[in-house]
């Protein structure tokens, strides 16, 4: 929180990244779909499993942003 408020640019940046780095394994499967998937992207980096569900937030950020006619 308190990097946000000091560097308001993180937004932008963390939209970047979600459109960029969406990881998709196939067609229509991210690895933030599949415990396979996501726990063998994670676990060789080392942070904590419960990691997670920010990996699935930020999955679910991005399918808003798709699915937005905003853009």
């Amino acid at each position: 929180m308190r990097r946000s408020v000091a560097d308001p640019t993180v937004y932008a940046t963390a939209a970047r990244a979600l459109l960029a780095g969406s990881m998709e394994v196939e067609p229509g499967l991210v690895v933030a779909d599949s415990d396979e998937h996501l726990f063998g992207t994670l676990d060789p980096l080392g942070p904590p499993r419960e990691y997670a569900a920010a990996v699935r937030g930020a999955r679910d950020a991005l399918n808003v942003l798709r699915t937005s006619n905003r853009l």
